[in-house]
């Protein structure tokens, strides 16, 4: 036979595993209780049941060894130190301890860079949930007619301050403010808006759209002749009229 039809060997995908296992067996560790294997079901470990891992050629479980309360160097924090250097530092998690002899302080977060690890104290690991953050509704496209808490939105001056009109008792008035303080009139508040493309939105409405939460309607006036109206109900979600909530 030719060298190069000699058949090479394939390395077991659970190698190291298998030797690991074979050593415990030899050296008594395993009849002694020192180890326990787990196997990973999506983010959670199970504890191995039966006698020996199955450790599959296909390679498509993941396996793990830990050290039990047997083991002469347990520490009861090995797996959470471990999976705490993993993430610290990234700002995506955060470490909690509870102290088992001051249980009513309950859960605390740990702020020092280099944790105690104490005894006495449980650890865990949590996940920060970040708010996404809201994007300000463009007023320059918000629709004419709009009711706003300064009156009524008739569109964004060459400075970008908005341009509004109020009713009082002596007639209507013009008035600019800084869109900053704008905000929208609750939905009750909110006239209905005809568009000005007989049965189409006009461009300015459709393109409020993206952004704006609106009822549409099409009135039909006359023969053959209808005419689409709009009444802004609120903020889609992922905008807003509050610019300290996009911070």
């Amino acid at each position: 036979m030719k060298d190069n039809q000699i058949k090479q060997p394939k390395k077991h995908p659970h190698a190291e595993h298998i030797v690991e296992f074979a050593r415990q067996k030899a050296s008594g560790e395993r009849e002694a209780g020192w180890w326990q294997w787990q196997y990973q079901i999506q983010s959670s470990w199970r504890d191995v049941a039966f006698n020996s891992p199955l450790f599959s050629e296909r390679g498509e479980t993941v396996y793990r060894c830990i050290k039990t309360k047997n083991h002469p160097n347990y520490d009861k924090h090995e797996e959470v130190r471990a999976e705490w250097a993993k993430v610290k530092g990234k700002g995506t998690h955060e470490l909690y301890f509870f102290d088992e002899e001051e249980p009513s302080k309950g859960w605390l977060q740990v702020t020092v860079h280099f944790p105690a690890w104490f005894s006495c104290c449980k650890y865990e690991i949590r996940e920060i949930k970040v708010e996404p953050k809201l994007k300000l509704i463009p007023w320059d496209k918000v629709p004419k007619g709009v009711a706003t808490n300064f009156g009524e939105f008739i569109g964004v001056n060459s400075l970008g301050a908005a341009k509004l009109v109020h009713k009082n008792s002596t007639g209507f008035y013009f008035d600019h403010r800084n869109v900053e303080y704008l905000r929208l009139a609750p939905e009750d508040e909110q006239p209905w808006i005809a568009a000005e493309c007989g049965s189409l939105l006009a461009k300015t409405a459709s393109s409020a759209l993206d952004f704006l939460d609106m009822d549409v309607r099409y009135v039909d006036i006359a023969h053959n002749q209808v005419v689409a109206v709009f009444k802004v109900k609120g903020v889609r979600e992922g905008w807003t009229d509050k610019p300290e909530l996009c911070k």
